[in-house]
């Protein structure tokens, strides 16, 4: 893959990353006030954290990749969608107490759903990908 397919990667995996670090914020808020939603604020922070980490790594070693250029599309941006699904999915999810587990309720609820599916599909899609460009610049060298 490019240096530029790298590069976008990696600087989504930097905003994601920063926004992890914002959402300590509301972890120490949390924390301070005895609220009930600490938990759902150590979580989203530690994993929306651990995404943007995930996505500078892979993105280092995208040059690493063998695969045509439609799937170096969708390596790429699933995992984009991946980050920001995280970012949806969980940042409602602390914020208003809405999971997302299913497609009903509230409309926050549903975009808090199409977030975590976010998740799901992209990391299925983009971790698939990785691992079958992986294998396949390992067999061809």
């Amino acid at each position: 893959m490019s240096k530029r397919d790298q590069a976008i990667v990696v600087f989504h995996g930097a905003i994601v990353l920063l926004i992890g670090g914002f959402f300590g914020f509301p972890v120490a808020y949390a924390a301070e006030s005895g609220s009930t939603t600490l938990q759902a604020w150590i979580s989203a922070h530690a994993a929306i954290t651990a995404g943007g980490v995930m996505l500078i790594a892979v993105g280092a070693g995208l040059h690493l990749v063998t695969l045509g250029s439609r799937a170096q599309s969708w390596l790429r941006w699933s995992l984009v969608v991946t980050g920001y699904g995280a970012i949806v999915g969980l940042g409602i999810g602390a914020s208003t107490g809405m999971r997302g587990f299913s497609p009903s309720g509230p409309p926050l609820n549903l975009l808090a759903f199409l977030g975590n599916m976010g998740v799901v599909w992209g990391s299925t899609v983009g971790v698939g990908l990785f691992l079958w460009g992986i294998a396949t610049t390992i067999r061809d060298r």
